[in-house]
């Protein structure tokens, strides 16, 4: 009696045997693929993005960039190419939604802003015009009073707080 032995072929580490249960394809070179590497994402919407090791290591290493042209499979369909178009695409879904949705229910419908649960405030009157603005990032080393106020001209600065660090007392820029 010959045993014979299988010996199962294995394509970037799938059997092959297993390949048949692959759902998902890699977005550079349609390859069966069903793992997410890395931090790739669609550019369009930011869903993760399906790539294979190959594309992976060809992205990674200079060979051949993915450019903003390799999209998710959705992207694809709906003919979705840059995230305006995926907005307008949104926005026009939203009304039509909503606009279902008055007409379902008629004098009953309050569109989102307006319902009682809907965070509203009006805000303080202002009559002096004063606007309060706030500065972030800015170098603790160079900065100082005159320098922003030279910035800032020819606005009218009535007041300046600057944070301090709660412990040290010191001026942090943030």
């Amino acid at each position: 009696d010959d045993e014979v032995a299988k010996v199962e072929q294995v394509v970037d580490g799938i059997p092959a045997s297993a390949a048949d249960e692959i759902l998902g394809a890699c977005e550079g070179c349609s390859k069966p693929w069903d793992m997410y590497r890395g931090k790739r994402r669609c550019p369009t919407c930011g869903v993760p993005s399906l790539i294979c090791r190959e594309c992976f290591d060809k992205d990674k290493f200079g060979v051949k960039k993915l450019g903003r042209d390799v999209r998710c499979d959705l992207c694809i369909t709906e003919d979705v190419r840059n995230k305006q178009q995926l907005r307008e695409r949104e926005e026009r879904e939203m009304k039509e939604y909503e606009n279902n949705i008055k007409q379902k229910l008629g004098e009953k419908y309050e569109p989102y802003m307006q319902r009682k649960h809907a965070i509203t405030r009006k805000p303080k009157a202002n009559p002096e015009r004063i606007t309060r603005l706030f500065l972030k990032n800015m170098c603790a080393k160079q900065m100082d009073e005159e320098k922003l106020l030279e910035f800032l001209h020819p606005a009218k600065v009535t007041h300046i707080q600057w944070l301090t660090d709660r412990n040290t007392g010191a001026f942090y820029g943030s």
